[in-house]
């Protein structure tokens, strides 16, 4: 038997700008969740439904529908998917021209060929909407033109020790306008010659409208007991400009430490150099916190 939870929700939302609180904007909601299948061998089934309001006072800011499924079937296949979908009313309805169009959408699919191999497909939808600050900008200024990407990942364990992946995919925009390609692939090593030793050597490439590069990495490092790591990394990173056919060539080196002190306390810091073309410095951060 599944399971079904019901639950509203209220609340105001920051200023946009500056993340200060605010009561002019709110937002209001309604959801349900079905759930069925618990075990990890077994079969999974969730889905969710949420009606959900933004209002600037008692202007409507957005109104849309969200709506969330996934089913997995042991460990052979899953598949997810979310939506959002605009329901306009008033000066929405204006703008748009339509009742109701569709923001955005997801699917994914993750297929386990074997033990060692698997593979996953997945497919997104993305267009601009209107909001209450939105609502005064001129139509030939607001991009409403709709984005889809298709992307395919291959997961390919050689040998129980070293990983291959690699991925490819693009993304078009309506009109096949200022389409996008990218790809990339990435071998890792893990316990190369004693435990916890790990490297890993990448590359990926892009190309669009305007540009075309690629940026190939070698990272190497070392994970201690109770969580101390450190990582030294090498880029190189390359890009050619179509409209004038110059060539930018950039590199960093950058090294990253991590200690867990006593008190459930970590320490991580990192130092990067770079050099080339459009970027020349160096950078030196450092991060204390709390493992809760």
């Amino acid at each position: 038997a599944g399971f079904y939870h019901l639950g509203i929700f209220a609340g105001s939302q920051p200023q946009w700008q500056y993340s200060d609180f605010q009561t002019v904007r709110q937002k209001y909601g309604l959801y349900t969740n079905y759930r069925k299948g618990e075990s990890a061998a077994g079969s999974r089934l969730e889905a969710t439904l949420a009606l959900v309001g933004e209002y600037h006072y008692r202007t409507i800011s957005r109104e849309y529908v969200y709506l969330q499924s996934s089913y997995a079937s042991g460990q052979h296949f899953s598949i997810y998917q979310n939506a959002e979908i605009e329901v306009n009313r008033y000066w929405r309805q204006a703008k748009t021209g339509r009742k109701i169009n569709l923001s955005s959408l997801l699917l994914s699919a993750n297929l386990y060929i074997t033990e060692y191999l698997s593979a996953s497909l997945s497919y997104d939808h993305y267009q601009n909407y209107y909001t209450y600050e939105q609502r005064s900008v001129a139509d030939s200024l607001f991009d409403s033109a709709a984005r889809q990407g298709l992307r395919s990942t291959v997961y390919w364990r050689i040998i129980p020790n070293l990983r291959f992946t690699a991925s490819a995919g693009f993304r078009l925009r309506e009109n096949n306008y200022g389409s996008t390609y990218s790809w990339s692939g990435q071998l890792i090593h893990s316990n190369l010659a004693f435990r916890g030793l790990m490297i890993s050597a990448r590359l990926a490439g892009y190309s669009n409208l305007y540009t075309r590069g690629y940026n190939p990495s070698l990272l190497i490092g070392q994970n201690f007991n109770r969580g101390h790591s450190i990582n030294v990394e090498y880029g190189h990173y390359f890009y050619m400009l179509d409209l004038n056919d110059t060539h930018h060539t950039n590199h960093w080196l950058r090294s990253t430490l991590q200690f867990v002190l006593p008190w459930h306390l970590y320490l991580y810091s990192q130092y990067e150099y770079d050099w080339g073309d459009d970027r020349q410095g160096q950078i030196l951060s450092a991060e204390l916190g709390y493992h809760f």
